[in-house]
């Protein structure tokens, strides 16, 4: 299961420029909407679902030390940083000819690495089940009878 969707893309940019980094054909240009993009260049849909799935890849080598992946459930946090790891790649395979990506694309990449840091760290919890003996609420007591040897006793010796 992907950790985003077309819908949390355009939720974050417009259909517009997700068909002018998708639509290398030049198939949907005037199509309007990404559903009616979609149906005229297939090839969109593909782009966006390997930008999504490279995106989940990254994201999952920074999980794995954490927790189980892929997540049986996926938090906000995580969807949000696959969409802005999807949209950074997206960016990126048009190389130049669109320039560089636009800084807040470039900015949000830099922070989706720091969190997903923080989670590989065990700095940031996500709330989902973590793997076994991993769990930073786990204290571990050690009891038992008390010394027989101490310092005092030791002292004559």
């Amino acid at each position: 299961m992907a950790y985003s969707a077309n819908a949390d893309l355009q939720a974050r940019t417009s259909d517009r420029v997700l068909i002018q980094l998708t639509d290398d054909e030049k198939l949907a240009v005037d199509t309007g909407t990404l559903a009616t993009a979609i149906i005229a260049n297939a090839a969109i849909q593909v782009r966006i679902t390997a930008a999504i799935a490279d995106a989940d890849a990254m994201v999952n080598t920074y999980l794995r030390k954490q927790y189980a992946v892929p997540l049986a459930t996926t938090p906000d946090t995580i969807k949000r940083l696959s969409v802005d790891l999807a949209m950074h790649q997206l960016h990126g395979r048009r190389g130049s000819d669109f320039g560089e990506p636009p800084e807040a694309i470039i900015e949000n990449r830099k922070q989706a690495i720091k969190v997903l840091e923080g989670i590989n760290k065990g700095e940031i919890d996500l709330g989902v089940d973590t793997l076994p003996g991993k769990s930073s609420s786990v204290i571990a007591v050690a009891t038992g009878e008390d010394r027989i040897f101490t310092k005092t006793t030791l002292g004559d010796f």
